[in-house]
């Protein structure tokens, strides 16, 4: 309806101009009525061409554009691929299939990580290395040597490979193997809110999820759901001890915090997820701290009043 009021309105504006115009230069006798009616009639029929023209071009730009912010907002609450071809080639590679691969590969060889302050320091050849970039494990340390390949595992990935995985062994600085509660209580020794955090790392790494140090944004962690050069990262994750009685953990104490914490997230694409810990993991000795603990995943987003009307 709007469209045709903008074009027959002024349409018809332009017909009673020109037929006042044509009949007060007609000759009095009326001869020359009939052509200077012809030629009013072309007028109109350009002007109302003209006009469709125009108005449509406009209604495809306004639709194009419409559309446009509906799809950007849907890719932001789906995943953004990096390539036209990264969601078909994540498809055809699954990371759990990766992650397989790799802990067959680690067993096969007996790989051994040493430990070296807060991280392990895990020796690879071409094979396994390739491996551990596909599946997302550690960071490769740039070397002089050709053929050799080292890797640092951060606290969390080193005791998922080790506990979860069962398929690296870690020996400590001076060589002596550890394990288990060993294990466990040295990196707790390293870093105080080690078991919260092994605690959702194991959970989302559990889910397929490729899981990454979020330091850059604020966070503890970023989610991806697959390798970060096929995919951005969808989620920035916080983690959470619940009943935290002795308030070691300050984030999300205030409203301004979260304000903060959610628009750094919005910036960058991503959502905000907060991993509450129920049950302490760090009064209970390992393995019992991990058995008796629960993750509650709870997603933030800001209420934006124009997206959360009925019917949008």
């Amino acid at each position: 309806p709007n469209l045709t009021s903008a074009i027959c309105i002024p349409a018809a504006l332009d017909l009673a101009l020109a037929l006042a115009l044509a009949l007060a230069c007609a000759p009095a006798d009326g001869a020359a009525i009939p052509i200077l009616l012809a030629s009013a009639r072309q007028r109109i029929q350009f002007v109302f061409q003209t006009r469709f023209l125009a108005i449509s071009a406009l209604c495809r730009v306004f639709l194009v554009s419409k559309d446009s912010v509906r799809t950007i907002h849907m890719d932001i609450a789906g995943p953004r691929w990096k390539g036209k071809d990264s969601a078909l080639f994540a498809k055809e590679n699954p990371m759990s299939k990766l992650v397989e691969q790799l802990q067959a590969s680690l067993a096969e060889l007996g790989a051994n990580a040493q430990l070296s302050g807060c991280s392990a320091l895990l020796h690879a050849g071409p094979e396994l290395a390739d491996l551990l970039d596909r599946a997302c494990f550690g960071r490769r340390i740039a070397t002089s040597e050709q053929d050799a390949h080292w890797f640092e595992l951060g606290l969390e990935e080193a005791f998922y490979m080790a506990h979860d995985l069962e398929c690296l062994a870690i020996s400590a600085e001076d060589g002596k193997p550890m394990n288990g509660a060993v294990l466990w209580a040295h990196m707790r020794s390293k870093q105080e809110t080690f078991p919260d955090l092994y605690r959702a790392y194991s959970h989302l790494r559990s889910k397929n999820w490729v899981v990454r140090s979020g330091t850059q944004y604020g966070v503890d962690f970023v989610a991806y759901r697959h390798h970060p050069a096929l995919v951005h990262s969808d989620y920035a994750v916080l983690v959470l001890p619940e009943g935290d009685e002795d308030k070691s953990s300050p984030r999300l104490r205030v409203w301004s915090d979260l304000q903060c914490t959610l628009r750094v997230a919005g910036s960058v694409a991503k959502t905000l997820l907060v991993l509450s810990i129920k049950g302490s993991c760090r009064n209970l000795d390992f393995p019992l701290c991990l058995e008796q603990s629960i993750v509650e995943e709870r997603v933030i987003r800001r209420w934006v009043p124009e997206q959360c009307r009925e019917n949008h």
